[in-house]
């Protein structure tokens, strides 16, 4: 059984409110999942407030759950027509539970969790900005994977250019540190595990109807000779031309090569309206599809994408209920979106 009440206010530049949830089971719930209620019964009550002054934002959560575990997250931001700037803190004790909480870290369930993040965008001209952030994170105990305290911090920085009327080219750099764990010779050694990568995109338009996109991806993992390092490398070339109003077409190849699942590189495809898909691009192989989209009348809209996923000196592709006994994998999507 689950009852609660909630109460906001809400101002021209502000807005307050808290909630109060009652829980209760008719068994009680042992589990040590950090998404999950411990316990048979109990209130868990959260309050919460937002403020807008001009171009500043401040934004705060504190809440307790049934066993007196405390959750708080603080953020601020400011915006200006040529400085964005963001920061976000957050603290989570290791017990804490929300069964229907998420949050913005390095974990997305709100437990265990540590954190600051700070962000900017800062729009040099019309032709040229950059986006950076820094997120530093730790656990206040050891995690179901990793058994010691896990810490580390996130870079991220990319530059965006427009070089002309019909190119943009963009350039990203990221690094990530964070504490891993290795079984060696029934011995677990820890290590601080170091993931790199780099990216670059170029788009150009042709005309108003054809455009082109190009990517390389590389990621390179160093696990101070703990064990092998890893490389990763994915590369794809995409065409998209809208003829008319009521047809577009779009085509991608990509070729990737990675040693292994942890250097995978993964990749976003919008198949249609309500469905996307991001797969892991490992091991070596190439992903290739085909997308049609027709809209003959302004009430109806029809997909067809095709989607080829070859994989080279393998005989299976995926695992459990998904493994194929083949180094291919071909698939056919088929939408129809009625308006009525």
């Amino acid at each position: 059984q689950n009852s609660g009440v909630s109460l906001e206010l809400n101002g021209c530049s502000y807005s307050l409110g808290g909630i109060i949830s009652y829980f209760h089971y008719d068994k009680e719930i042992r589990s040590t999942s950090s998404r999950s209620f411990a316990g048979k019964d109990g209130i868990m009550g959260s309050i919460f407030c937002i403020y807008g002054l001009n171009k500043i934002n401040l934004c705060g959560e504190l809440s307790i759950d049934n066993h007196s575990n405390v959750g708080l997250k603080f953020g601020s931001a400011y915006k200006s027509k040529e400085f964005n700037f963001a920061m976000h803190v957050r603290s989570f004790e290791e017990d804490f539970r929300s069964p229907y909480g998420s949050i913005f870290g390095e974990f997305s369930y709100p437990a265990n969790e540590l954190g600051l993040y700070l962000g900017c965008v800062w729009k040099h001209s019309r032709n040229f900005q950059t986006a950076a952030y820094l997120d530093c994170f730790k656990t206040y105990a050891r995690t179901y994977t990793i058994d010691t305290i896990v810490s580390g911090f996130e870079l991220f920085l990319q530059f965006d250019l427009h070089l002309s009327k019909n190119t943009d080219v963009y350039a990203r750099l990221t690094f990530k540190n964070k504490t891993d764990e290795e079984q060696l010779k029934n011995k677990a050694i820890f290590y601080q595990a170091e993931k790199s990568g780099i990216r670059t995109e170029l788009k150009h338009h042709f005309s108003k109807s054809l455009y082109v996109r190009n990517r390389i991806d590389l990621v390179f993992l160093d696990n101070k000779n703990i064990i092998d390092n890893e490389l990763g490398i994915a590369a794809f070339l995409e065409g998209t031309w809208q003829t008319t109003d009521w047809l577009r077409l779009q085509s991608r190849i990509t070729y990737f090569t990675t040693d292994s699942y942890e250097s995978a590189i993964w990749q976003y495809e919008y198949y249609y309206q309500g469905y996307s898909y991001t797969p892991a691009l490992y091991e070596d192989g190439c992903r290739a599809y085909l997308a049609i989209q027709l809209s003959p009348a302004k009430w109806i809209n029809i997909n067809l994408r095709y989607v080829n996923y070859y994989k080279f000196n393998q005989n299976y592709i995926g695992s459990g209920n998904e493994r194929i006994n083949s180094n291919q994998q071909n698939r056919i999507y088929l939408q129809f979106d009625l308006k009525i």
